[in-house]
């Protein structure tokens, strides 16, 4: 055993001094004898070159270190230029389409998630009950309008009797002045006749002393007899006609007593009873007109001069035609006409409301009508949200608004378009932060406040739309980034508040010390 062990152990040993193992090997029975292989003898090794390694090592890490500066550098001058938020939402307005009118569902041309235009229809109610209304309006309107003709007609005979009272407030007036005259001219007659009859009574009396004295004759007392009865009888008529002309001013036929038969009082032309009821027939005239109603006591000379002072470039035939049109059944006429046609222009808008169109592009979504079914005036149909009128509200941290500014450009990602950006711009900030205007904030009086970061959503425009190859929808996640460094752009650029310059100023101006 131990002598089989060394022979085996002293094989490899032979080996590594450079021996060939067939040197040492016994040729086993039988095996033919094969030629030695000639000597080989095996290189030198190499010492080791420690400062190569570590060269590599290095070279290595310096590389190492480039990428990594050529991969972070533009994202950290992108970061130093930016400020970038991931809680941010595609937002838009929605319309919910609801009848103007109450009806019954005819038919219904959309379903959800439609795409429509403009102006396409998508509901109609039923019309017939909307048309018997359009077709009472149109009578009514007719109605009104024969009304209006009648007025008028009615208007021009009331006109037709002012013309007749204010002529007859002058014919009257006239005729006072007339009466005066006549009166004083049968004062004049009456002094004539009774000096007449004063004379016939003096020849008389000398005709009949004339007889007694024999020195005339019966035929001449007889004759200034009948003279001097003549003469008392014009004397009388004369009276009585002043009499006559005293009633006809509206006098006492026979004056008071301390009055003299022409004792007239000065402003009798006015206060003569024929005078006062042709006045009074001219107001009442006047009052179915509408026109300013003098008072009774005014002087009729007066009440014409301004009557015809009120008739433009003196043509009293045109202003009595502009009464008549003025005249309070006529303008009353007209507002009936005027109601009938704003009843009919009501009952046709609701005719056509009957047909309920898109009011813009969008997509239809949330529809629960049905053909058949009852609606009411503002009842919810469906809902019609556009694919143009959109924006994002992105909700960045109180700590990064400070260089964020109206104007300022944006590049947008969306979770749904890896790979896509869109450009954009920021329009306006929300007025409180999310905490603040919530429907209940939060109540930091009561002491136990802990302190949180708070978002104010800002709003961001796009700037080419919303394109129909990748469209954003509402409620899409986005990543904005504002470049802050850029110049803003547009209406208030580069401003916090959206209002002019002026208003700012005055805001912020301090108050003047008192």
């Amino acid at each position: 055993m131990n002598t089989e062990q060394d022979r085996e152990v002293s094989t490899p040993a032979s080996g590594a001094a450079g021996i060939p193992p067939s040197a040492t090997r016994k040729d086993a029975p039988g095996d033919a004898p094969e030629a030695s292989p000639p000597t080989e003898h095996a290189p030198p090794s190499r010492p080791s070159h420690p400062g190569g390694r570590r060269l590599l090592i290095g070279l290595v890490l310096v590389a190492a270190i480039a990428t990594a500066v050529a991969w972070s550098w533009p994202r950290l001058v992108v970061l130093w230029n930016s400020e970038h938020t991931d809680d941010a939402y595609v937002a838009g307005h929605v319309t919910y389409v609801a009848p103007r009118v109450a009806g019954t569902i005819l038919e219904i041309r959309v379903d959800d998630n439609d795409f429509v235009k403009k102006g396409d229809l998508l509901v109609e109610l039923d019309p017939e009950l909307y048309r018997v209304a359009e077709g009472r309006a149109a009578a009514a309107v007719a109605v009104a309008e024969a009304q209006l003709v009648q007025a008028r007609s009615q208007a021009k005979a009331v006109v037709a009797g002012l013309r007749a009272a204010f002529n007859n407030l002058i014919l009257t007036t006239d005729g006072v002045v007339e009466g005066i005259a006549k009166l004083k001219a049968s004062l004049a007659t009456q002094a004539k006749a009774a000096a007449q009859r004063s004379l016939a009574e003096a020849e008389l009396r000398r005709a009949r002393n004339l007889l007694q004295s024999n020195s005339g004759t019966q035929q001449v007392v007889d004759q200034r007899e009948a003279s001097y009865q003549v003469a008392a009888a014009t004397e009388l008529e004369a009276q009585e006609q002043v009499h006559l002309a005293r009633a006809a001013l509206g006098l006492p036929s026979i004056p008071p007593a301390g009055q003299a038969p022409g004792d007239v009082p000065a402003d009798w032309i006015g206060r003569a009873p024929a005078v006062r009821a042709s006045l009074a027939e001219l107001i009442n005239v006047a009052v179915k007109l509408g026109i300013e109603v003098p008072p009774i006591e005014e002087d009729p000379k007066t009440v014409i001069e301004n009557f015809r002072k009120k008739a433009p470039g003196g043509d009293q035939d045109a202003y009595l035609n502009q009464l008549a049109e003025d005249s309070p059944p006529v303008r009353l006429a007209k507002a009936g006409i005027e109601q009938a046609s704003r009843a009919l222009d009501q009952a046709r808008i609701d005719l056509r409301d009957t047909r309920i169109h898109a009011e813009f592009d969008g997509i239809i979504g949330r529809r629960v009508a049905n053909p058949g079914n009852r609606v009411q005036a503002g009842q919810g149909l469906m809902m019609l949200r556009s694919l143009d009128e959109i924006w994002i509200d992105a909700n960045f941290k109180e700590t990064q608004i400070a260089e964020i500014a109206i104007g300022q450009p944006v590049e947008i990602a969306a979770d749904a378009y890896p790979g896509r950006t869109y450009r954009g711009r920021v329009s306006g900030f929300a007025p409180g932060t999310g905490a603040a205007t919530a429907l209940l904030p939060p109540e930091n009086a009561t002491g136990n406040f802990v302190k949180v970061v708070q978002r104010l959503p800002v709003r961001i425009d796009l700037v080419d739309g919303n394109p129909a190859e990748a469209p954003l929808f509402v409620g899409l996640s986005v990543e904005p980034r504002v470049l802050i460094r850029a110049t803003p752009t547009g209406p208030f650029a580069g401003r916090k508040l959206r209002r002019p310059v002026a208003e700012e100023a005055r805001a912020t101006a301090p108050e003047p010390s008192r």
